[in-house]
C-alpha cells in the first residue's frame, strides 16, 4: 500500500510539474506575442509617417485617386465658408479643402491631406496647412 501512494505522489508530482511547464510556455507565448504586436504598431506608424505623397495640381488630378490616398496640394484659396469648427476651401485650382481651421480666404496656401469621397465628389480633408509667402 505505501508503493501505491509513492506512485500516486510521483504522478500527482508530475501533473503538478506539466501543468507549471505548460503556464510558463502560456507566458512566453503571450510575451512573444505583445513583443510581436508592438513592433508592428511602430512599422505601421513608421509607414504611416513616411509614405510619399501624390502632387495634386487641379481637380481633374483627384478624380484618379482613391480614398484615403496622402497628397500634397498647393494653390490660393478663393473661397472659404465656415461651418460649426471648421471650413470648406476651394482653391484656384479647383480643390476642395476641409479643414479645421479659419482665416486662409485670399491667401496661398500648401496642404497635406487625405483624399475622400463625400457624396460622389473628391475632396482633401487637410492634415497640415501652410502659408506659402510670396
Amino acid at each position: 500500500m505505501v508503493n501505491y501512494g509513492s506512485i500516486n505522489i510521483k504522478v500527482f508530482v508530475f501533473r503538478i510539474g506539466q501543468q507549471l511547464r505548460e503556464a510558463l510556455s502560456y507566458c512566453k507565448m503571450r510575451r512573444w506575442a505583445f513583443i510581436v504586436a508592438i513592433l508592428g504598431l511602430f512599422v505601421l506608424a513608421w509607414l504611416l509617417f513616411n509614405l510619399e505623397e501624390k502632387e495634386v495640381f487641379g481637380e481633374a488630378d483627384l478624380g484618379g485617386l482613391v480614398a484615403n490616398t496622402r497628397v500634397v496640394v498647393s494653390g490660393v484659396v478663393e473661397e472659404e465658408k465656415s461651418y460649426g469648427s471648421g471650413a470648406r476651401m476651394i482653391l484656384d485650382n479647383g480643390v476642395e479643402l476641409v479643414c479645421d481651421c479659419f482665416g486662409f480666404g485670399g491667401k496661398s496656401v500648401e496642404a497635406v491631406g487625405i483624399v475622400e469621397d463625400y457624396t460622389g465628389v473628391k475632396r482633401v480633408r487637410v492634415l497640415r496647412i501652410v502659408i506659402i509667402e510670396n
